[in-house]
C-alpha cells in the first residue's frame, strides 16, 4: 500500500516557525490504528446500523475527536492523536508482522473530502477480512509523518520583511 500523502502549504508551520525555522514545502503522511472498528458491507448496511435517537453520520466522516476535551478542560487536559471516521474500504489485504508473527488487516479508507488513510486493524477484532466496498468505521489513533523541506537556496528573495 502507498502511503498517504498531502502536500502542506507553502507558509511556515507554527512549530517550525516557532523554533525560527521556515517551511516552503513537503507532505503529510497519515495512518492509523484501530480501537475500536466496525466493518459495514456497504452504505446501506452503515445507514442501517444507526437507529435509535443518536446522532447519524454519513459513510464518509473524519472528526478529530482527540483535540475536543469531552467535559470543562482541566489544567492538565491535553490534546490527543484521536479521530473517529467512516469511509469506503478502498484497498485491503492480511500481511503477517514481521516482529510478532501475527496476522493483521491492513486497509486503505476513503473518508470525506477523498481523504485516504492506512489503519491497521487487529486481525483478532474482526469475524471477517475486510473487502474493497466495505464501510469501516470507529475509534482510531493517528499516527504519521511530515516530510518537510527547508526552503531552496536558489529561490532565496531580493527582499526581505
Amino acid at each position: 500500500m502507498r502511503a498517504s500523502t498531502w502536500p502542506i502549504p507553502a507558509r511556515p508551520i507554527a512549530a517550525n516557525a516557532h523554533s525560527g525555522g521556515r517551511v516552503e514545502t513537503g507532505s503529510l503522511v497519515l495512518a492509523a490504528l484501530a480501537e475500536e472498528v466496525t466493518v459495514h458491507a456497504d452504505a446501506e448496511a452503515y445507514s442501517a446500523s444507526q437507529d435509535g435517537d443518536e446522532p447519524k453520520f454519513a459513510e464518509d466522516f473524519f472528526i478529530p475527536s482527540g483535540v475536543f476535551s469531552p467535559t470543562e478542560p482541566s489544567p492538565d487536559w491535553t490534546p490527543s492523536a484521536h479521530a473517529l471516521f467512516a469511509g469506503e474500504v478502498v484497498e485491503a489485504d492480511t500481511p503477517v508482522n514481521t516482529v510478532s508473527g501475527k496476522a493483521f488487516h491492513r486497509v486503505r479508507v476513503r473518508t470525506i473530502a477523498a481523504i485516504e488513510l492506512d489503519v491497521a486493524i487487529a486481525a483478532t477484532d474482526l469475524e471477517q477480512p475486510p473487502v474493497r466496498g466495505n464501510i469501516v468505521s470507529g475509534t482510531f489513533f493517528l499516527t504519521g509523518s511530515l516530510g518537510l523541506r527547508p526552503p531552496d537556496p536558489a529561490r532565496r528573495r531580493w527582499f526581505r520583511r
